[in-house]
């Protein structure tokens, strides 16, 4: 994987730049203020970094980058172009424009992407390891990580397991105790409603009996007045001289004589004979109905209490009593319904139980097979190490038990010990800057050994480290370039002497503005001439100095 190209345009103090890079070890020199950290800033806005609108060149309305870059088509930034629908591509061309407005253009291979999108693609083909990053990788937040990444296919599998697992050890969890809650909720409800079960069933309850009570009642309590009406209409419909019944005889008798004279008269007899009848049967059910109108204290006070209840229930329960009736048999079911959820809450508790088994099962074989990936990355850390003058130190990977998470139950803290007599220590505790750079390489050099390859861009390794222990430094990171495309961003001639590729970064003053340029150094005099600077001037001593930090390189 390479960074074939950069280009950039309005960045900073950049008007117009684009370099080309070799597929070995790249070098960055320069003074000190000429700009450097700029082409690692602009590294970063094609990694997703947030981008800064005061950035943009002054005068400008936008600032443009863009990398080019060689994948093999295993290379798994093919498979996210993919799945962002983009046709898969050997040369991938990410371009960013920062725009006055504050808004980001992105796009890769000329198809605008989001943000997050070409950050993902971006961050799979190069890494950056700054100050910030070593002080990153010296904390145990981090070192997990970097651990596990040191793991084979079958290591990277068994993670994936422990974390399926905890997701779906963790979805049985909620369910559970989302079950239990409702359970809980619905139980402490139902129980009042058991409670007014019990209470409501004595008074056996049926639909429209309330209706008939408040008939009854309000019969009982007219009843001297219906007992005279009735015994009135009697007397005046059939009893009484007077009567109906007595009239309509009258009044049939008579047409019978006048029938006889004439026959048109005989046809309203029928009619009124059969009037007779009716009144006949009324006044029959009406003597009926006024007989049973018996007074019963002891239904009267019944029935008061009754509607008294009736009115209690209404209050009680804000509804009518056949609606309280029906809610009644809902609350049974209920209560039949609780008890069923009570084998699922069951039945997800053994479920959830034989997850969390799994889960520790495969976490306790993670820790495993952690242990044993610690102690080979221990020895070949050492062995780097002992390379970059650090032969007399000690390092272990401590391991702790934390809570459970979708990494596992391990929490592990990097133990050094950087100088012989001294007890190991958590390595953000003891590490100096130059230590930590030599163990940032040391690292790296262990990493790409294996895994998929991406571009490295080392800015100031060298920050704390003199000496012989300079050259070192510089043998590993040619080593590295030797597998890998590597930039470094350095002062330090030594290691500047060991590139294939030396660009160097100078500040220019123009009349009215400062540019920031970039020139690669294409002849071995141009590279010399710049060691020799970096060692302190030109003169003869300097130039042979220069000579023979090159000669080593070959």
């Amino acid at each position: 994987m390479l960074l074939v190209q950069l280009k950039v345009s309005n960045y900073a103090l950049i008007d117009e730049m684009s370099l080309d890079f070799s597929g070995g070890f790249n070098v960055l020199t320069g003074e000190t203020g000429a700009g450097k950290s700029i082409i690692v800033d602009t590294v970063m806005l094609l990694l997703g970094a947030r981008a800064k609108v005061e950035d943009i060149r002054k005068g400008e309305k936008s600032a443009l980058i863009e990398g080019v870059f060689e994948v093999p088509e295993t290379h798994k930034a093919l498979g996210f172009l993919e799945e962002m629908g983009i046709e898969k591509e050997t040369t991938l061309i990410l371009t960013r424009e920062l725009q006055e407005t504050g808004k980001n253009r992105c796009r890769i291979n000329h198809r605008v992407v989001t943000l997050a999108e070409f950050k993902k693609v971006a961050e799979s083909l190069v890494t950056i390891y700054g100050q910030h990053d070593y002080q990153n990788i010296s904390r145990k937040e981090g070192q997990l990580g970097l651990l596990d990444s040191l793991g084979d296919a079958a290591f990277q599998s068994l993670r994936q397991e422990v974390a399926s697992n905890y997701l779906a050890l963790q979805k049985i969890a909620k369910y559970l105790k989302r079950e239990i809650k409702q359970r809980q909720d619905q139980s402490e409800l139902l129980e009042r409603r058991k409670e007014d079960l019990e209470a409501l069933i004595p008074y056996k309850l049926k639909k429209g009996e309330e209706q008939i009570s408040q008939r009854r009642f309000l019969q009982l309590s007219h009843l001297q007045a219906l007992r005279e009406g009735s015994e009135e209409a009697v007397y005046q419909l059939y009893s009484g001289d007077e009567s109906c019944y007595s009239k309509l005889y009258q009044t049939i008798s008579r047409l019978e004589v006048l029938s006889k004279r004439d026959e048109h008269l005989s046809q309203y007899l029928s009619s009124l004979e059969e009037a007779m009848i009716t009144i006949d049967e009324i006044a029959k059910e009406l003597a009926s109905y006024k007989d049973d109108l018996s007074v019963n204290e002891g239904e009267v006070k019944a029935l008061e209490e009754r509607l008294e209840l009736y009115d209690r229930l209404k209050r009680r329960y804000k509804m009518d009593v056949d609606t309280l009736i029906d809610e009644m048999a809902v609350w049974e079911k209920s209560l039949l319904s609780l008890e069923d959820g009570e084998s699922q809450v069951e039945a997800l508790k053994k479920a959830y139980l034989e997850a969390k088994e799994n889960y520790q099962n495969k976490a306790l074989a993670l820790r495993e097979a952690r242990k044993n990936l610690a102690q080979a990355f221990s020895q070949k850390l050492l062995e780097e190490l002992s390379d970059l003058s650090m032969e007399k130190a000690r390092f272990e990977v401590e391991f702790s038990e934390k809570k459970s998470s979708s990494d596992g139950i391990d929490e592990i803290i990097f133990m050094l010990s950087a100088n012989p007599g001294l007890p190991l220590r958590p390595l953000e505790e003891v590490a100096s800057g130059g230590e930590m750079s030599r163990l940032m390489l040391a690292f790296k050099t262990i990493l790409t050994q294996d895994g998929e390859i991406e571009t490295l861009i080392f800015d100031e390794i060298d920050t704390g480290i003199g000496g012989l222990v300079l050259g070192q430094v510089a043998k590993k990171l040619a080593l590295v370039g030797a597998r890998q495309q590597v930039l470094v961003v350095t002062h330090a001639p030594a290691i500047a002497a060991k590139a294939e590729s030396h660009f160097y970064i100078e500040k220019l003053a123009k009349a009215d503005s400062t540019i920031t340029r970039v020139t690669p150094l294409a002849t071995e005099a141009a590279v010399i001439d710049e060691l020799a600077r970096m060692l302190g001037g030109k003169e003869a001593w300097q130039i042979e100095h220069a000579k023979a930090l090159r000669e080593d390189k070959k």
